[in-house]
């Protein structure tokens, strides 16, 4: 299962971490709202091991905070890419987002 992102194919939607998979990546917190006829992106952040970072992530309650629906994330798995190719794609896709949570 695939959803597209700012053009990218992310994983998911995925509810709970289970399905992601250990490893770096993009990611993008989803809010599917009722009557709003697709997700509303609520966050997007990267790291070296996205399911880790989900897992434990200082934003868990802001995500909460603004979510009107059902919270999913999805996962661009960034495998073979720099670290600067991983934090480029995430700034772009944030500019082209403006998600309300987690200000960079």
């Amino acid at each position: 299962m695939s959803i597209t992102i700012g053009g990218y194919a992310f994983d998911g939607p995925h509810t709970q971490t289970g399905p992601v998979a250990i490893g770096q990546g993009i990611y993008s917190i989803l809010d599917y709202r009722p009557g709003a006829g697709g997700p509303y992106v609520l966050d997007i952040g990267e790291a070296g091991d996205v399911r880790r970072r989900l897992d434990s992530h200082d934003r868990k309650e802001q995500w909460r905070r603004n979510s009107r629906g059902t919270l999913a994330c999805a996962v661009l798995y960034t495998t073979g890419w720099t670290d600067q190719q991983r934090r480029d794609v995430e700034s772009r896709l944030r500019q082209q987002y403006a998600p309300p949570c987690g200000d960079r």
